[in-house]
């Protein structure tokens, strides 16, 4: 197998330099019908890729719909429980501004070590 594999390697290496110096001879046909895949085996990678797309599409799904319900849902449903609103979702008719002063003080440095 690794006479084969070497033998192609060389064989596709001879093609591309005779296609740099555009040159052609029998050796490169004989190199490119020896390069190129057999129909059966483009029909397998076919199905084969088919398959790994079906079986993406299935586990992804799975892999998806468990984040959601261990993860996402949960989160969801103690945030909606929660008494405290994160966003300010209704408007204050008497609010001259919804603007918040957060009055920023500088904080001393030792605070931060």
């Amino acid at each position: 197998m690794l006479i084969l594999s070497c033998s192609r390697y060389v064989l596709l290496l001879h093609t591309a330099s005779m296609f740099w110096r555009r040159e052609k001879s029998a050796w490169d046909e004989r190199a490119l019908e020896w390069l190129a895949p057999s129909p059966w085996w483009r029909r397998l990678l076919a199905v084969m890729q088919r398959g790994g797309h079906i079986v993406a599409a299935v586990v992804n799904g799975l892999l998806l719909s468990i984040v959601y319900f261990l993860a996402v849902g949960p989160t969801g449903f103690v945030r909606r429980t929660g008494t405290q609103q994160l966003l300010v979702l209704r408007p204050e008719p008497k609010a001259k501004s919804y603007w918040e002063d957060l009055s920023l003080v500088p904080e001393p440095v030792e605070r931060y070590l």
